[in-house]
Order: C-alpha cells, then sequence, then structure tokens
C-alpha cells in the first residue's frame, strides 16, 4: 500500500499527522502544495477534498485527520 499525505507549509494538523505518522514509523509520501504539487491540479482532481492534511492509499482518497487512527491501523496491518 502507497499512502500519500498533502500538506500545505504552515498547517498545524499537517505537521501533527506527519509527525504521528513518524512515529509509528509509518512510510508516506509528502506531497506539499508550493513545493511539490500542485493546488490548482488537485482541486481539479479532488474538488470534493476541501482540507489538509489530505491522505490517499493507492491514490484513493481516505479523508482528513480524523481519519488518522484508522490510517495507521490500516498501514501496521498491511505490515504484518
Amino acid at each position: 500500500m502507497k499512502l500519500q499525505v498533502f500538506s500545505k507549509d504552515n498547517c498545524h494538523h499537517c505537521v501533527t499527522a506527519k509527525n504521528i505518522l513518524k512515529g509509528n514509523q509509518i512510510q508516506f509520501e509528502e506531497l506539499e502544495f508550493g513545493k511539490n504539487a500542485d493546488l490548482n491540479e488537485f482541486k481539479e482532481s479532488y474538488p470534493h477534498v476541501r482540507s489538509v492534511p489530505a491522505f490517499f492509499v493507492d491514490g484513493k482518497y481516505i479523508g482528513g485527520s480524523e481519519k488518522l487512527n484508522s490510517i495507521i491501523l490500516m498501514m501496521e496491518n498491511e505490515n504484518e
């Protein structure tokens, strides 16, 4: 499974989520708007996603911060 985390600069929830993932040794690809991700392309592709962090597993939108615990469990189960 491939986990991608879309985030933006100066986003407390994004920093917290990424730190929690790192603390749980969950590998993920970080895509930050303005650095290695284009906000306009993202909005065009995912008009229903309105906030960051935004979590995607294998290209499918899973949710935001409220789904973090579920994502950790999913990724840990995948690695067992």
